[in-house]
């Protein structure tokens, strides 16, 4: 049972069952006492209630703060993921979990606009939505007011370049001695893989026999299998050394290596992750799947494999004949 008693101005209330940590709270009124009381052992008596003083104690900055050790004795580098955590700290850090709310969102998403895209946003809020779960699950801060409504902003079209014309043979020839780099691009053409995980390839990750690469952390942070095409197979047989195919190099230094053939073989607006989606649309048009492909890209949802697919429309013609 609840006890309420006037304390100086204010009405105090106190419940205190069996089981339960006391709980205090005090109010101006003693009707809004009195309401409070009955609704939070209404709450007790189902296993509804929810005890804030955790969350509210909790500061975001304190929970990424754990986060990044967690991060750190798995191994984990991901230097995105990182900077997206600092960003978060920085402007987001001084809540606690318990007051966080749309309101700092929306101010957060408003200041970030002036500097960054509307994809880069669109990453961090889904990192913060991320933060927010493993705070519930790993260190048993339940969020008495549920997770606030995360404003995630509208993308843009994806991206819809793929190589036309000459350009593939072009670029494969301004990479010159440049084998790894020319590997690089062929086998990102041929696998639809992102780029750190090509650059992670080692010998043991592939199973000849079964024509499969092994990727054992992806994006994702998931482990996935991949097929190989016979030309994959064959590019990897020739490149592959004893500490993998691209020991070394860096992944900025392969995106500048990229640009710099690009430029020599003057191709226009091409980016290094636009090889991703000329493989994508490559598979569409070989007939596999939607499930298949997602299965080799890694794609979570089939809308986001959507942005990556732009096969084209003369492919496509055919199909109505």
């Amino acid at each position: 049972m609840a006890s309420i008693r006037k304390h100086r101005a204010r009405w105090q209330v106190q419940i205190r069952i069996k089981g339960t940590k006391p709980i205090t709270k005090s109010f101006a009124r003693k009707a809004e006492a009195i309401r409070w009381s009955r609704a939070v052992e209404g709450e007790i008596a189902v296993g509804a209630y929810i005890d804030p003083r955790k969350a509210d104690s909790a500061l975001l900055a304190d929970v990424i703060d754990q986060y990044s050790i967690s991060l750190n004795e798995k191994l984990v580098k991901d230097p995105a993921r990182r900077s997206r955590l600092k960003r978060l700290r920085a402007d987001l850090g001084v809540f606690s979990l318990g007051k966080l709310c749309s309101h700092h969102l929306h101010s957060y998403c408003g200041k970030r606009r002036e500097v960054v895209s509307e994809t880069t946003i669109s990453h961090e809020l889904a990192l913060l939505r991320h933060l927010l779960g493993w705070a519930e699950s790993k260190l048993g801060i339940v969020l008495p007011k549920g997770m606030p409504l995360i404003p995630m902003p509208q993308l843009p079209n994806g991206r819809d370049r793929r190589l036309v014309a000459d350009e593939e043979s072009r670029l494969l020839s301004a990479c010159g001695d440049d084998v790894k780099l020319k590997a690089f691009v062929e086998l990102a053409i041929e696998t639809a893989m992102r780029r750190s995980e090509l650059i992670g390839i080692l010998p043991d990750h592939i199973d000849s026999k079964n024509s499969v690469l092994l990727i054992p952390k992806t994006k994702n942070g998931e482990t996935r299998t991949i097929p190989l095409s016979p030309r994959a197979k064959s590019i990897l047989a020739s490149y592959m050394g004893e500490n993998g195919m691209f020991a070394g190099t860096s992944p900025t230094r392969i995106s500048q290596k990229f640009t710099a053939a690009c430029k020599q073989a003057e191709i226009q607006g091409l980016r290094l992750h636009d090889l991703r989606h000329e493989a994508i649309s490559r598979l569409v048009e070989r007939g596999l799947s939607t499930l298949e492909i997602a299965a080799i890209s890694g794609h979570k949802t089939l809308s986001m494999l959507a942005r990556y697919s732009h096969p084209d429309p003369s492919y496509l013609a055919t199909k109505l004949v």
